[in-house]
């Protein structure tokens, strides 16, 4: 989509062009200079796929001038190194449809639990031929996005090493945000997991006379056999998993997640019925759009599938209930947006209205978990089709959110982070003092 990048410099005469792609290897590759400065450019401008989206999406407005009122629009690369070291937020360049990783990289940018891991360390050598490559490259990412007076950083190195461990990644097509982070956090877990040699786990326990609690944790407790890292400490939680088969036999799991996926519930016009595959659920009334409260009910709505009873023997017609059951310091938030259907895949651009404070009492079972609330900080948005659109993301430092979009970083006004563009939300476990 994008033939040839150009990046810019400032020089006595004004921008010039420089370092146009060159192939190696039948690879195209890019020098990109470093912290380049560049007059501001209309969000709605920027953004890939732009004219296409505005037909198609309602909401669209919101997004094309989501900045404070009354506050001059300028990049992050206007900004002078001192107010940069102050706000300490940093552009990513675009390598060529890599928007989708710039805007993962943001958010996870912004987790503290895990930029504190990763910055505060003493272990890991600066060697990058040692074991654990990713992290040693994230490591020294992050240093160069929190610590270094850089208006803008070249994600090259990073982007090489995430292509080692999924090759989709290595091209220039545009990819799938959530995707990359996902396969991201299970790289680094992969470097930092203490637990070298893994031997087979029966994850089944023995129930009898054991409370919820006890079951829950001898199944944290074998999962932990195998994966011991800080991106368990800070990501990972714990779903119940009940099945019910037509017998009446019941077969409980409390399986570890890294990832709330949520579906989202599709609001018809003649009704407030909101349709799911086979699913109907209904919103409350006089809502004009679901929202994520709709879509855990939806999550943990009991629905019917097939699935093999071993009291049966057989493969028989079961029900099967998702509870959350505990969760980690970061609850990560995917919203469904990308759905297979007859012909193919299609984006969901329903509206979701999503809390900055979120509780998951309504949908738990564990006491502890209810006594729980989670901010938000930071949402990947998606604007456009499913094969032509822009990644950007909003995050929060220092109580005050920005729109960070590859080199642009720009304040904003914080009643336009809730938009129908919301693909992934990130929430951290708020901790009263």
């Amino acid at each position: 989509e994008l033939e040839v990048i150009m990046a810019t410099e400032k020089g006595d005469d004004g921008f010039r062009k420089v370092n146009r792609g060159r192939r190696h290897n039948n690879e195209r590759t890019f020098d990109l200079p470093q912290a380049k400065r560049k007059p501001s450019t209309p969000l709605n401008e920027r953004c890939l796929g732009y004219q296409h989206a505005k037909e198609s999406t309602s909401n669209l407005q919101k997004i094309s001038s989501p900045f404070v009122s009354g506050e001059k629009r300028s990049s992050i690369t206007s900004h002078s190194e001192l107010q940069r070291i102050e706000i300490r937020l940093c552009g990513l360049s675009n390598l060529g449809n890599t928007c989708f990783m710039n805007s993962a990289l943001q958010c996870l940018t912004h987790t503290s639990p895990l930029r504190k891991h990763f910055l505060e360390r003493k272990d890991l050598s600066r060697n990058p031929f040692e074991q654990k490559k990713i992290s040693l490259v994230y490591t020294n990412f992050l240093d160069d996005m929190w610590n270094s007076d850089k208006n803008v950083i070249d994600p090259t190195n990073l982007k090489r090493v995430i292509a080692q461990i999924a090759p989709r990644f290595g091209g220039r097509t545009q990819e799938d945000a959530q995707e990359l982070l996902t396969f991201l956090l299970d790289g680094l877990h992969e470097d930092e997991n203490s637990i070298r040699e893994k031997t087979y786990i029966k994850m089944a326990v023995d129930e009898e006379g054991k409370t919820n609690k006890e079951i829950a944790k001898e199944w944290w407790d074998k999962h932990l056999l195998r994966n011991k890292s800080e991106i368990v400490n800070i990501f990972h939680g714990q779903v119940r998993v009940q099945i019910t088969c037509s017998k009446g036999h019941v077969t409980q799991m409390f399986e570890p997640i890294s990832q709330l996926t949520l579906p989202i519930p599709q609001t018809t016009k003649s009704s407030t019925d909101c349709k799911y595959g086979n699913n109907i659920h209904t919103t409350q009334e006089n809502s004009e759009c679901p929202t994520l409260h709709h879509c855990l009910e939806l999550y943990t709505q009991e629905k019917q599938t097939s699935s093999f009873c071993e009291k049966c023997n057989d493969i028989i017609t079961s029900s099967r209930k998702v509870q959350v059951w505990k969760m980690s310091q970061i609850v990560i938030v995917h919203l469904k947006r990308f759905i297979a259907c007859k012909f193919g895949h299609q984006k969901v651009k329903t509206m979701v209205e999503f809390p900055k404070r979120l509780s998951l009492e309504n949908f738990t079972e564990n006491p502890e978990e209810k006594n729980h609330v989670y901010d938000l900080y930071a949402v990947i948005n998606h604007i456009g089709e499913l094969y032509r659109g822009h990644y950007f993301a909003f995050v929060k430092h220092d109580n005050s959110w920005y729109c960070c979009d590859d080199v642009h970083i720009e304040k904003m006004s914080e009643e336009f982070v809730v938009t129908d563009n919301a693909y992934v939300l990130f929430y951290q476990k708020w901790e009263q003092h």
